[in-house]
């Protein structure tokens, strides 16, 4: 997340700005089609797909609950969603559905 890659001023100075024009909701794209059904991977870099539209860093897209929080904490909203269904979705859609809910 580019988010890391600002200094300790840049960061402060992101929350500000956060506040300041009310960017208050979070979209997120969770690792999608690698998914296990437990869960157990949802924040593992290495079972994510590559990311590359809109700001072009070459990572993959995982979910940073710390960040997500900070967003809640001031009142924000967190919407997870789900581009590519890991291949057990297809026949467990209660459980999947329960993965959209974390946040």
């Amino acid at each position: 997340m580019s988010y890391y890659e600002l200094s300790e001023t840049g960061q402060r100075l992101w929350w500000e700005y956060v506040q300041e024009y009310n960017l208050l909701i979070q979209r997120e794209y969770p690792n999608g089609v690698n998914l296990k059904a437990d869960f157990s991977n949802w924040d593992k870099l290495e079972d994510t797909s590559i990311h590359y539209y809109g700001d072009n860093f070459p990572n993959g897209e995982i979910s940073d609950f710390s960040f997500n929080k900070k967003i809640q904490d001031l009142g924000g909203l967190v919407i997870f969603e789900f581009w590519q269904l890991p291949l057990w979705a297809l026949n467990c859609t209660a459980e999947y559905v329960s993965a959209c809910l974390l946040g």
